[in-house]
C-alpha cells in the first residue's frame, strides 16, 4: 500500500496525537532514560533540530516521512543496541 505522497509530507503529527505516540513511544524512553540527546537524532536523520526541539519541547510538528526516518534510522537500531546491552551486563554479572 502506497501512501499518498501528500499526506506523507504535509505536518500533520504532533508529540501527543496517538500515531506519533506509538512510533516515538520507544524514543521517549531513550530520552528521559537513557538521556538520549535530540542532537543525536537530527545527527542521525538530518532533520533539522530545532524542528525536533519545537517538536518535542513545544507543540511543533513532523511530517509521516520524518517520523518514519526516526523510527528506521534511530529507534529500531538502538533498541537493539540497548538490549545487547542489557543481556551483556546481566551475563556478566551472573543474573
Amino acid at each position: 500500500m502506497e501512501l499518498n505522497e501528500d499526506i506523507a509530507q504535509k505536518p500533520l503529527f504532533k508529540k501527543n496525537d496517538e500515531i506519533t505516540l506509538s512510533f516515538l513511544e520507544l524514543l521517549y524512553h531513550f530520552i528521559d532514560d537513557y538521556k538520549f540527546s535530540l542532537e543525536t537524532v537530527s545527527i542521525l536523520t538530518k532533520i533539522e533540530l530545532t524542528k525536533l526541539e519545537k517538536f518535542y519541547y513545544e507543540s511543533g510538528n513532523l511530517s509521516y516521512n520524518e517520523l518514519s526516518l526516526i523510527k528506521k534510522v534511530v529507534i529500531l537500531p538502538f533498541e537493539k543496541v540497548f538490549e545487547i546491552s542489557k543481556f551483556n551486563y546481566k551475563m556478566l554479572k551472573g543474573e
